[in-house]
């Protein structure tokens, strides 16, 4: 339900954040975003020679490259920064250049009497970490388990009403996230640290659900977990307060902040960002699921969903 494999670049001073050794798959083969003060591009390379790129920005940069001129907008974005030129170098466009002045939105009311939005269609905020998928296969679980549940009884107006109202908290909720993503920006440190949150509340989630664990966790951002929720507000909040002066001590409050979900080893130095697969950090943390550990290696050993090859995300 939760699986993004990202890669994050930043497009300027790209040597500062080399280092040895290789990451644990090839990024060009996911989503691959390169954040810059002010806004963030997408590449997504298919295979089959086709690349979906665009940039989402701030209303300030959008008029200040003046967007809606499309492909002029385009050149003037690859000059600001020459190191995502130079991917570009050899691309040729195959569709016309289009944009929209503004992707946010939020809807008054969400479901009534014989109708509901889903939750894209509801609200949403930035395609920034793919929220929006997520979140609509929550909102269709969620719908289809009160047409099964509910369907001809009086709770089904009651049950409609919840809906609406976890559907909005929680783009609320991802809106917060969001916004706390943009104000790290520009300081890039701060960045791969807040989004961790994003990670640990994913991963935590999806192992969650296969291990039968769904029940600790159940609304999107683990925004029903109360600490963690809490503490990814105001870490946000700090961030577009311009208090992330010190991002090793902004770093290390983050990484004390997502240990109750952390089952990915995430905010471990020695990863260099990368961070695979790796089920030991799973088995570390089975206690955080209720689960011994002994009981939980033999479930991940003999579990078919354990045998993929599954990757990991890159962030750097």
């Amino acid at each position: 339900l939760y699986s993004h494999f990202t890669g994050v670049h930043r497009c300027e001073q790209m040597d500062d954040y080399s280092v040895s050794g290789l990451p644990p798959y090839p990024p060009d083969d996911a989503a691959v975003h390169h954040v810059f003060d002010g806004g963030w591009m997408w590449v997504l390379r298919f295979n089959n020679g086709v690349t979906s790129a665009g940039i989402v920005v701030t209303d300030e940069l959008a008029l200040e490259l003046r967007i809606s001129e499309g492909k002029a907008a385009w050149q003037r974005f690859l000059l600001r920064f020459p190191s995502i030129a130079a991917q570009f170098g050899q691309a040729e466009a195959i569709r016309e250049f289009t944009w929209l002045p503004r992707l946010t939105y939020r809807s008054a009311r969400v479901a009534g009497n014989g109708w509901a939005l889903l939750p894209a269609a509801a609200a949403f905020v930035d395609p920034l970490f793919s929220t929006g998928m997520p979140l609509a296969l929550l909102g269709v679980e969620r719908i289809g388990r009160i047409l099964e549940n509910e369907w001809g009884r009086a709770e089904l107006n009651r049950r409609w009403r919840e809906y609406g109202e976890v559907t909005l908290a929680e783009a609320d909720h991802t809106a917060q996230f969001i916004a706390g993503c943009y104000a790290s920006f520009p300081q890039f440190e701060c960045f791969t640290a807040f989004s961790m949150f994003y990670f640990a509340a994913a991963s935590f989630s999806e192992m969650a659900r296969r291990l039968e664990r769904g029940h600790l966790v159940r609304r999107f951002l683990a925004a029903d977990h109360s600490s963690f929720a809490t503490a990814t507000e105001a870490m946000s909040r700090c961030l577009r307060q311009r208090q992330c002066s010190d991002p090793v001590s902004f770093a290390q409050q983050v990484n004390k902040q997502i240990a109750p979900l952390n089952i990915a080893g995430l905010c471990n130095q020695r990863k260099h960002n990368w961070y695979n697969v790796d089920f030991e950090d799973v088995i570390a943390g089975a206690d955080k699921f209720g689960i011994p550990a002994a009981e939980l290696r033999e479930t991940l050993r003999t579990a078919s969903w354990a045998q993929a090859d599954t990757p990991g995300i890159v962030v750097g």
